[in-house]
């Protein structure tokens, strides 16, 4: 495709998901998924990145009290006065009960998923509830349904896990979970 000098929106979404052309590239500094891919970590971590907080950017300063040469915190041999650059990227944690502890509330709600069970993570809303949700797709549908097993206080994370996992298990036989708790609900 030919470049345009007003593109589509279409094709604005489709040049940012492009790979950067070169480590100049401003992704590099505002988009925290490629600042740990230049920092040469693999995808698998770098798509754990807060996309929607900005990199923290610092800028360190090599002193001059040892004589001619310095150490910086990376125990890298510097001249005396020479300047580095230090990129921060906030990175979510895997899901563990320790973890769940650490997790604050932010300015919009957000869900730090499991790499256990797929689709079960721990939302965090802005006023600090934390709950456990799943996603799960009906056999045969296209429909993504969203279930709220509940508070982080209610249940242990391996209680959670194993009821995530029934919950998946059940619509993957093309049975909806949530409408069968409910009938089973009823019938006590």
């Amino acid at each position: 495709m030919k470049a345009r000098k007003n593109p589509t929106l279409k094709q604005l979404v489709r040049r940012l998901r492009r790979p950067p052309d070169s480590p100049f590239d401003e992704r590099f500094k505002v988009d925290p998924y490629w600042v740990l891919r230049l920092q040469k970590h693999p995808h698998s971590y770098a798509k754990r990145a807060f996309r929607d907080k900005l990199p923290i950017i610092r800028e360190h300063t090599a002193s001059s009290d040892l004589g001619e040469y310095a150490c910086d915190a990376g125990e890298l041999l510097l001249p005396a006065g020479s300047t580095w650059t230090e990129i921060e990227v906030e990175v979510r944690p895997e899901l563990s009960e320790a973890a769940i502890l650490t997790l604050k509330p932010r300015d919009a709600e957000y869900t730090v998923w499991d790499h256990d069970v797929r689709r079960f993570g721990v939302r965090v809303r802005k006023s600090g509830h934390m709950s456990y949700v799943v996603n799960y797709r009906i056999r045969y549908q296209k429909k993504l349904h969203k279930h709220t097993i509940g508070g982080v206080t209610e249940f242990s994370l391996e209680q959670a896990r194993e009821v995530a996992r029934d919950i998946r298990r059940e619509a993957r036989r093309g049975n909806d979970p949530i409408q069968q708790m409910r009938e089973q609900a009823k019938g006590l």
